[in-house]
């Protein structure tokens, strides 16, 4: 087995927790999907590939990380004919710091690492605005 560590920080972060309609709170850490997610980014693919992909490649994930703040962001959409309806609150996290481990093949963690390093789209941390830069550490066997 081989271990590929990397480092995701940004500016600022947001995990929808699913079924929350008036208030979308986030969750502290980024979920499975949007780890897959991050992968199809950096690899050039949707996500329905980008699921294939990780899936064949039998990739093992840990995630571990901390933010410095956060706040509520009020969003008006416009989905309804009841404009107070429309009003919603997002929770944002200030600062991000995140750290993605992932364990496998030395040939699947390779490919993981080579798509970190050199990612075809941008990274996010759960919405496209919020962008994220990527540390990527050395592969090391376990």
């Amino acid at each position: 087995m081989y271990r590929l560590h990397i480092e995701i920080r940004g500016l600022t972060a947001s995990f929808r927790v699913p079924y929350m309609y008036k208030y979308h709170r986030s969750l502290p850490l980024p979920p499975y999907t949007s780890v897959v997610g991050m992968f199809g980014a950096a690899i050039g693919k949707d996500m329905a590939a980008a699921q294939e992909i990780f899936k064949s490649l039998e990739l093992k994930v840990g995630i571990a990380g901390s933010y410095k703040g956060g706040c509520n962001d009020t969003w008006r959409v416009f989905t309804t004919k009841n404009p107070e309806n429309d009003v919603l609150e997002r929770q944002i996290l200030f600062k991000p710091e995140y750290h993605i481990v992932f364990y496998g093949q030395e040939s699947s963690i390779r490919i993981c690492q080579r798509a970190f390093l050199y990612p075809v789209y941008p990274l996010s941390l759960g919405r496209p605005d919020d962008l994220a830069n990527a540390k990527v550490y050395e592969v090391v066997e376990c």
